[in-house]
């Protein structure tokens, strides 16, 4: 079995996205699963996981729930809010039959090793250039369970 997790994100993009992560469309050997921020419904994400995946092999699976988000070096923190959260997670564990991993439930750090997240953007009516955007080395990801424990 090839398993591969690609953005729960709205609409046709989730489809699309489904497709750029694996050529293997409907094959019984494949589970694609989804992943993503908190939402309030995740039903279009699994639709489109069920569509991606072989009829009769598409478990509602959410490998990896985003609550928060990592920092990027010179912006404010991507915290959410407690009620968010909750939120979030209380639409996910309401979803039938669904099943889902919290990213991340702990904080923790990287040590040293950060890495840049890229994001293409247009300026100035110019070709999209890719930005790179250096993020900090907490995992914090507004965990419920902080750095410190």
């Amino acid at each position: 079995l090839y398993s591969t997790i690609d953005g729960g994100r709205d609409g046709a993009e989730t489809r699309r996205v489904l497709e750029a992560g694996t050529p293997w469309r409907r094959n019984a050997s494949v589970l694609a699963t989804v992943d993503g921020g908190l939402k309030s419904d995740y039903t279009p994400q699994f639709d489109a996981q069920r569509w991606f995946n072989a009829p009769g092999h598409s478990p509602r699976m959410w490998s990896e729930l985003w609550i928060g988000w990592y920092d990027f070096w010179a912006y404010g923190h991507q915290g959410k809010k407690a009620e968010d959260i909750h939120e979030g997670v209380l639409a996910m564990a309401r979803t039938e039959g669904a099943s889902f991993n919290i990213y991340m439930a702990h904080g923790g750090t990287s040590g040293v090793w950060a890495g840049a997240n890229t994001q293409a953007a247009v300026m100035g009516g110019a070709e999209p250039r890719v930005l790179y955007q250096p993020e900090v080395s907490s995992y914090d990801y507004s965990a419920p369970i902080s750095e410190e424990g």
